[in-house]
């Protein structure tokens, strides 16, 4: 792990993400080599993806929390670009079928009488919830358990739980303010 350059880069400091990027180059080209067969359908062009996968990698260098030792940097890095990939592909498949792409194989999320498909949701939840609200609601509409969510986050399902909670509210008062006459 590189702290001062998670530091740095967290920090706003480009030269430290970039040399972050040129140290996990391996992990990024992984990443895309082995999403790019599922993701054709929307993406044809490697160099593409390869960006998605970047844009996750910064998302995983301004959330890492440095304070925990549990969970390395380089596997939180994994785990943000491949929910990343996931996210594409359902996207992908959303597009390509006529079928709302659901949380948990459920029948779509429901506030009030409109159904939200999974992309829609990321992007709310990215406008209206805290870091950390967002990345345990991002991995469990990602299909992770509480459980899965607090061991890779290193708290308790109980904590996972209260974020869930206002996480899921906050988004259902970001919908009421939206239709409200």
């Amino acid at each position: 792990m590189f702290p001062e350059l998670i530091t740095a880069a967290k920090n706003g400091d480009e030269g430290a993400f970039s040399e972050l990027c040129e140290k996990y180059k391996p992990l990024i080209e992984n990443m895309t080599d082995r999403y790019i067969t599922r993701l054709n359908a929307i993406i044809q062009d490697k160099d593409d993806l390869r960006q998605e996968a970047t844009v996750a990698f910064y998302r995983a260098v301004t959330t890492f929390d440095m304070s925990q030792d549990k969970v390395s940097f380089g596997l939180y890095a994994k785990i943000c670009i491949r929910n990343r990939m996931v996210s594409l592909i359902r996207r992908a498949n959303k597009k390509s079928s006529p079928k709302t792409v659901t949380a948990h194989k459920e029948e779509g999320r429901r506030i009030g009488d409109r159904v939200l498909d999974f992309s829609e949701l990321l992007s709310v939840s990215e406008k209206v919830l805290s870091k950390r609200e967002g990345l345990v609601f991002s991995l469990y509409i990602g299909g992770k358990t509480y459980k899965e969510i607090s061991e890779l986050l290193h708290v308790t399902e109980k904590s996972v739980d209260n974020a869930l909670f206002r996480a899921k509210s906050k988004i259902k008062r970001h919908y009421n303010d939206v239709n409200m006459p």
